[in-house]
């Protein structure tokens, strides 16, 4: 579970940038708080009240309309209240101008769903309130959760508060280069994070800013401190997944593949067998509602899958080939670190992607079956990274 708050700091920008006022801003965010309701098996309900201020013309087309994406088959979401308020007048928001509708047309995953909520009335200094909560019914992790809530470029935001309150004891991650936040922790099962000064917009700027997320404020919150622990559950049923064995229809590849010399050529040939009869469906739903692959025999009947579809395929023919193979997390994306820092904390947002880990003599080899071209070196949207590497008994973090 992922909280990104768009607001906030950037690195270097042209000598000609400055900040927007307030002001200058076309709309502000006067309240946002959200409130965590954390059970112990891991689900949660999420209370969120959001307030905007509609300063432009142009914002009036672009804050007139407020979304929630989110999925159906494990949250459920309720507008509470909403309506716009010009002045004393206050127009609320009619139950037709309330939709819920699918988000894409995949049958295969679970569904991603949007609701939209239509402002009524809407002009200059209009203030536009909702309330909604999102109930989730089904954890990512079994008695495990976790969030981050990252402040980046964005809108001026007044007044922001978020409380977590959990039945079980929560630890806490914070970066805050810039000194925004203030956190409290009455006691182990309750934080409260706030803003001390507005959390700054967008800058006025003759060329796009370059916001480096070294500078982002950002806090990360769990359940656990410790990896090993947090993870084991999804290790277990990623074992689940692997022990059932290759699928026997993919048989003729791994012979084929045996009389080839080196591992090396034997990984290429796999790769570039899969790549041929494998689509990758990466469009970030989760089968289940879950963190966990497919059925191997389903993906292989399938012809498709998401990375963690066909990692674990890939991991499971190269096993066959009698290599040490295991499914890896990582995050994929821009890399401006060069070498991305540790994570510290955990949390199943730290990662969107799987990769498979290889080692021959002594080498790691980390394979993405989901690029079109082939490699045994990893292109840079996955190089410089942490990764967990799943099933090791004594920790499976590396770089």
């Amino acid at each position: 579970m992922a909280v990104i708050l768009s607001f906030f700091p950037l690195l270097s920008i042209n000598v000609h940038a400055r900040w927007l006022s307030i002001q200058e801003s076309p709309s502000v965010v006067e309240r946002l708080h959200m409130e965590f309701d954390v059970k112990k098996d891991g689900t949660w309900t999420q209370t969120v009240e959001y307030i905007t201020r509609v300063q432009s013309e142009d914002a009036k087309v672009h804050s007139s309309i407020f979304t929630i994406d989110y999925n159906s088959v494990t949250d459920k979401v309720e507008i509470l209240d909403a309506y716009t308020k010009n002045g004393s007048q206050k127009f609320t928001v009619a139950k037709s101008a309330i939709e819920d509708r699918d988000k894409g047309d995949s049958r295969d995953y679970d569904a991603m769903k949007v609701m939209s909520v239509v402002y009524p009335q809407v002009q200059v200094g209009s203030a536009l309130h909702v309330r909604y909560k999102i109930v989730t019914a089904k954890p990512l992790l079994v008695d495990r959760w976790s969030t981050q809530m990252a402040f980046m470029p964005s809108v001026h935001v007044k007044d922001m508060r978020v409380t977590v309150k959990s039945e079980k004891p929560i630890f806490y991650e914070l970066k805050d280069t810039r000194k925004l936040l203030e956190l409290k922790q009455t006691n182990p099962r309750h934080l409260v994070v706030r803003n001390i000064k507005p959390l700054p917009g967008w800058i006025h700027a003759e060329k796009d800013a370059y916001f480096h997320p070294g500078s982002f404020s950002e806090v990360w919150v769990s359940t656990d401190k410790n990896w090993n622990q947090f993870v084991s559950v999804l290790e277990s049923d990623y074992s689940k997944i692997l022990n059932v064995g290759m699928p026997a229809k993919l048989q003729p590849w791994v012979d084929q593949a045996a009389k080839l010399k080196t591992p090396e050529e034997k990984i290429n040939f796999v790769l570039e067998k899969m790549s041929a009869a494998f689509r990758y469906f990466g469009d970030w739903r989760r089968h289940d509602g879950g963190l966990v692959p497919r059925p191997l025999t389903e993906i292989e009947s399938s012809r498709y899958g998401d990375c963690k579809d066909l990692t674990a395929l890939l991991v499971s023919i190269l096993r066959n080939l009698q290599m040490e193979a295991d499914v890896a997390l990582i995050r994929r994306g821009d890399n401006p670190w060069g070498a991305e820092p540790d994570y510290v904390l955990p949390a199943t947002n730290r990662f969107n992607h799987a990769v498979a880990l290889v080692k021959v003599d002594g080498k790691n080899y980390w394979l993405d079956p989901t690029n079109p071209v082939t490699s045994l070196v990893p292109y840079p949207d996955i190089s410089g990274r942490p990764a967990w590497v799943m099933g090791r008994e004594k920790g499976g973090r590396l770089r």
